[in-house]
């Protein structure tokens, strides 16, 4: 699971991001290696444990510029852009880590504090802003 939820355990309003990795993903969330590969079938929670990472590597080092693929245009949008069950989308994310994040389509970049995501589908690589 990797959810956000409300914290009220503060005395100000705050939301608490929430993960709860399986094994595979708890390796990928501990490596200490500067590139980690995450192999899996369908559901194998790719995705969940690539944002988690992401996140974390964001908010440790901010301003640095980063790259996330999916296989295809649609799954970017519908699977790693926007919230499901059980699990956060990426935008909405980071959004709470920073309210001034804006996704501009156009460019096919998310901008934040945190730093600048160049999106890239597998399918049309040379469509990545950066490339």
């Amino acid at each position: 699971m990797f959810a956000l939820e409300p914290d009220n355990q503060r005395a100000a309003v705050t939301t608490r991001i929430v993960i709860q990795p399986h094994e595979g993903q708890a390796a990928i969330l501990s490596a200490t290696q500067p590139i980690v590969a995450a192999i899996a079938g369908t559901g194998g929670g790719k995705t969940v444990a690539g944002m988690a990472w992401l996140t974390l590597k964001m908010v440790l080092r901010p301003g640095e510029l980063w790259l996330v693929v999916e296989p295809t245009w649609p799954m970017v949008d519908r699977i790693l852009l926007r919230s499901s069950t059980g699990r956060v989308g990426l935008l909405p994310l980071l959004k709470v880590i920073d309210p001034g994040t804006v996704y501009h389509r156009s460019d096919r970049a998310i901008y934040s504090k945190l730093g600048t995501i160049y999106l890239a589908s597998a399918t049309h690589p040379e469509s990545a802003g950066i490339i």
